[in-house]
């Protein structure tokens, strides 16, 4: 599969639009997200994009997880800025506690080389 994601153009007075296309899925007919600036379009389309291979299984990007089709979900502000900085501190808490699970883990694959490398220089030496 292929997604093409086109520059985003006014397309009236008021709004512009981004066309996009995913060449493999369920035809490949060019789809337009529209907005009322060019970064709204193109957010628009990211999103667009992301429903089209939200639960399919079958499309996985290069060095992706199965079924992560390397476009992430969006923080909607539809529902005001409260709601998406409370969605955001739910986010940030969770790569917080991501992170400092994989730095716990480095750690001890770090002192178990260590020790490893101390077990050989002691047999050797």
């Amino acid at each position: 599969m292929t997604v093409r994601l086109g520059t985003p153009r006014k397309t009236g007075s008021v709004e512009w639009g981004c066309p996009y296309q995913i060449v493999g899925l369920d035809g490949s007919r060019v789809e337009i997200a529209y907005g009322i600036d060019a970064i709204q379009a193109l957010q628009l389309a990211l999103a667009a994009i992301h429903i089209r291979f939200e639960g399919r299984s079958d499309c996985t990007w290069k060095g992706g997880d199965e079924g992560d089709a390397g476009f992430p979900r969006s923080v909607p502000y539809a529902f005001g800025r409260d709601f998406a900085a409370r969605v955001e501190r739910h986010i940030d808490a969770e790569i917080a506690r991501m992170h400092g699970a994989a730095q716990r883990r480095m750690a001890r694959m770090h002192a178990s080389r260590q020790k490893a490398a101390k077990a050989k220089r002691t047999r050797l030496g």
